[in-house]
C-alpha cells in the first residue's frame, strides 16, 4: 500500500508539470472510476449499489449532455466530456458483459446518431448548385419585366412604371 501511494505522489507530480493540473483531475478521476469499479464488481449483482450505479451515472451523463445543449458556450467542451466520462463509468461499473456491451452499443448508436445529424445540417448550409439555382430564380422572380432590380418604392406594384 505504501508502494501505491508513493508511485500515485510521483505520478501526479509528473503529471501536473506535464499537462497541468487539469490533467491531474483527469487522472485521479480515472483512478477513482477504476477504483470504485473494482469495488463494485466484488459486490454481488443484486445488491441494490450495484443496481443504481448505472442508472444514477447514466442520469447524470444525461443532465451533463443537457447542460451542454443549452447552456453557455464555454461550457460546451466540458459539459460534453463530462457526459462521455459519466457514461465510460456506468460501462465500466456493471456487473455482466451483457449489460455493458448493451451501454456501449446504446451509447454509440447515440454519437453516431449525433454525427449524421452533425453531417446533415452542413449538407443542408452548405453552398450547392442546388441552392444557387435557386437563388438564381427567386432574383428572376423579383426583377421588374424592363430589367430593373426591385426596390422598396416599387415593389410589390404590378404594371407601374418604375420611379413613378
Amino acid at each position: 500500500m505504501v508502494l501505491l501511494s508513493a508511485a500515485s505522489g510521483m505520478g501526479i507530480n509528473v503529471l501536473s508539470n506535464d499537462v497541468g493540473y487539469r490533467g491531474v483531475a483527469a487522472a485521479t478521476a480515472a483512478g477513482a472510476i477504476l477504483s470504485a469499479a473494482a469495488s463494485l464488481r466484488r459486490l454481488p449483482p443484486r445488491a441494490s449499489l450495484v443496481r443504481h450505479t448505472a442508472r444514477t451515472l447514466l442520469a447524470l451523463a444525461l443532465l451533463a449532455a443537457i447542460a451542454a445543449a443549452v447552456g453557455p458556450a464555454a461550457w460546451a467542451a466540458y459539459t460534453t466530456l463530462t457526459a462521455a466520462a459519466l457514461t465510460i463509468a456506468a460501462v465500466l461499473t456493471t456487473n455482466t458483459t451483457d449489460t455493458a456491451i448493451n451501454l456501449l452499443m446504446g451509447a454509440a448508436g447515440i454519437g453516431l446518431g449525433v454525427a449524421f445529424i452533425g453531417g446533415g445540417i452542413t449538407v443542408l448550409v452548405r453552398d450547392t448548385g442546388l441552392t444557387t439555382q435557386l437563388r438564381q430564380r427567386v432574383a428572376a422572380l423579383t426583377r421588374d419585366p424592363a430589367g430593373e432590380e426591385s426596390t422598396a418604392e416599387n415593389s410589390g406594384r404590378v404594371g407601374t412604371p418604375s420611379g413613378t
